[in-house]
């Protein structure tokens, strides 16, 4: 067998040209990933046809398949942008994709104007959505009053947002008009688009860090979110309710103590929901506070700024009136609106854990309203047996009873103090040298407090049979 000779550098050129070649195949791409936790990476690329008169894009995407959608859009916000989201079909096999317009930080509504298509190598498993679409007439699109959206394919920093839906919320759909819930991460960017044009394809991921941009998510005010709760479900389940509970115990100075804990806790209250306004707003999370949980809350600082007014004014009357007949209609007004707002904030709380996505925090929620209102339920029933047990001890019967006999034990309170100017005190069972006989010292005369019986004119009931008149002498 003959062996060719040949020049030393052929088979670098050759090496060279078959890498040319392969470069040229590529079809160009600008790839942004997101470098979050294992359950929150993305990767986005683009694609933009050279061809003039093409109006289309390629884009690839993946992301962990345990959120329960995944979207991304040209824009600097939600609002007015073209807005793609993926979540898996009826059958959980393949992937629906949506093509959005972008209200001001709403759920964002399926448009016709934009076309979209699945290409091979889109599917969706139990840990990656894969994703390989083709957007047709989506380079610009329709919004109001006849204006329209734009993407510049020529900019180096086309703005895009993407986000990533909650975790183990199920949503399997073939409608491109389903309803998804609010994101719990998402982000901003901005693409070189001019990396990316050239022949139109599903995008490749280059080895190279050529047209990539790695970043991450900015933060998500979890900490904000976490402390806006605790102050809350604090104030709301502990605090109001145990401020409550002192005005029904014998507690010295419980007014007082009342006022403070209430005051105060008001007062923390306040920063709680400061807190929740900033999350909304910073975190574009209904920054329109229209929830449910946002109208509720506004509500409760509303009547908790009003129902201090309403229990001083009931001071005001008490001090007026020592021994009022009756509660007035601020007094009352107090009395059975406080249980409300209480009841109506541990409702409010539930509704935030729903809000944040959280509901894995429900029965930890209840439990620990449950366990406190048993704690509560049980230290009032203890200290109203005991009031009970007091007040029959230093009544004014029990007063008399033990006068000169028995003296009142320390926890028992002041006998003396406890009895009334109009009592009578009985003789002590035990002075019996000062009761000569039976006879009652009722009309006898008092000197000093003793019955003068000697002089004490008799007395002779007769009783006289059933229907006849009764005598007395």
């Amino acid at each position: 067998m003959k062996v060719l000779d040949t020049e030393p550098w052929l088979p670098s050129i050759l090496f060279l040209t078959v890498f040319i070649a392969g470069v040229l195949a590529t079809r160009p791409a600008s790839t942004f990933i997101v470098q979050g936790d294992q359950k929150s990476n993305l990767t986005l690329s683009v694609n933009v046809p050279l061809d003039p008169t093409n109006d289309d894009l390629f884009f690839h995407v993946s992301a962990p398949a345990g959120h329960a959608w995944v979207g991304f859009g040209f824009g600097t916000e939600m609002k007015d942008a073209l807005i793609f989201v993926a979540y898996p079909s009826e059958n959980g096999k393949n992937v629906t994709l949506s093509p959005r317009i972008g209200p001001y930080h709403e759920e964002p509504e399926h448009t016709k104007a934009v076309g979209v298509h699945i290409l091979e190598g889109t599917f969706v498993d139990n840990e990656t959505y894969n994703i390989n679409a083709h957007c047709t007439s989506c380079r610009s699109w329709p919004l109001r009053a006849a204006e329209r959206g734009k993407i510049d394919v020529t900019s180096t920093a086309q703005p895009m947002i993407y986000a990533l839906g909650p975790v183990d919320s199920f949503l399997h759909s073939d409608s491109q008009e389903a309803s998804i819930t609010q994101h719990i991460a998402y982000g901003k960017l901005m693409m070189d688009l001019t990396t990316a044009t050239g022949e139109g394809g599903v995008p490749s991921l280059s080895t190279t860090e050529s047209g990539v941009v790695h970043g991450q998510y900015p933060p998500s005010g979890r900490l904000t979110t976490i402390v806006h709760g605790v102050i809350m479900a604090a104030c709301f389940v502990v605090f109001f309710p145990l401020g409550a509970l002192l005005t029904r115990l014998p507690v010295h100075h419980a007014f007082w103590i009342h006022v403070i804990c209430q005051c105060s806790t008001i007062l923390l209250i306040l920063v709680g929901f400061t807190l929740g306004i900033y999350n909304s707003v910073h975190n574009n999370k209904h920054p329109k506070l229209n929830s449910p949980h946002q109208g509720l809350g506004l509500t409760l600082i509303l009547l908790l700024i009003i129902q201090p007014t309403l229990g001083f004014r009931g001071f005001l009357y008490h001090r007026k009136e020592p021994q009022p007949h009756s509660l007035t209609l601020a007094g009352k007004i107090h009395r059975y609106l406080g249980p409300g707002i209480i009841l109506a904030g541990i409702i409010n709380g539930a509704l935030g854990l729903v809000f944040a996505n959280d509901t894995d925090r429900l029965p930890a929620y209840f439990g620990l309203f449950l366990f406190i209102a048993i704690i509560y339920a049980l230290t009032y029933r203890i200290f109203q047996r005991r009031r009970v047990r007091n007040n029959a001890v230093n009544s004014a019967a029990a007063a008399n009873f033990r006068a000169g006999a028995t003296p009142a034990t320390a926890w028992a309170g002041s006998a003396v103090a406890s009895r009334s100017a109009y009592d009578v005190p009985l003789q002590s069972y035990e002075d019996v040298d000062r009761l000569s006989h039976r006879t009652s010292p009722s009309l006898g005369s008092f000197r000093g407090g003793n019955a003068d019986v000697e002089h004490a004119p008799p007395v002779s009931v007769n009783v006289m049979p059933k229907n006849e008149e009764t005598r007395m002498s």
